[in-house]
């Protein structure tokens, strides 16, 4: 039997293997496919959980999924790791933006413009200056909204009290 040379036994390191299912992953995210790009993000992450983007790209595909909790969760962790491992700013400009979405979608508009401007902040995009504008807008519009509402409730209320003769 001949004997194996561990130099004829190609070594593969974590690295390696976790970039292969974040391409994968990317793969799929870009066919749409997101429940497949899931199952890779989730891959890349078991083999190296260090790395922001595994969890920026994880993030974006629960934005996807419509599962905003979870793509909070996982880009407040990239920034956690972000702030650890000085990353480049362009990365956490791109995960401040997805918190601005996903808070956006759960209109938690306060929450998403604070974020759309960090990530403004840190990189300039016409897109995230839109989304940061139409959350600005709705919020704007949601609270004339409540204000209408409670100047309705205090007149009911006004009425109410001259009939009953409290005044």
């Amino acid at each position: 039997m001949p004997c194996l040379l561990l130099v004829d036994i190609p070594i593969i390191d974590n690295a390696t293997l976790a970039a292969e299912e974040k391409e994968k992953g990317n793969i799929a995210f870009r066919k749409n496919d997101f429940d497949e790009a899931l199952e890779h993000y989730n891959k890349a992450i078991k083999l190296v959980p260090s790395n922001i983007i595994f969890y920026i790209n994880r993030a974006a595909t629960y934005y996807n999924l419509e599962e905003y909790k979870r793509s909070i969760k996982d880009a407040e962790y990239a920034l956690e790791l972000g702030s650890k491992q000085d990353a480049d700013t362009k990365l956490i400009a791109r995960t401040y933006s997805r918190l601005g979405y996903s808070y956006k979608k759960l209109n938690q508009l306060s929450l998403a413009i604070t974020y759309f401007n960090s990530s403004l902040k840190l990189r300039d995009s016409t897109k995230i200056r839109k989304e940061c504008l139409d959350a600005e807008s709705q919020l704007i519009k949601q609270k004339a909204a409540d204000l209408k509402e409670k100047e309705l409730r205090l007149l009911n209320e006004k009425k109410r009290n001259e009939s009953t003769g409290k005044v």
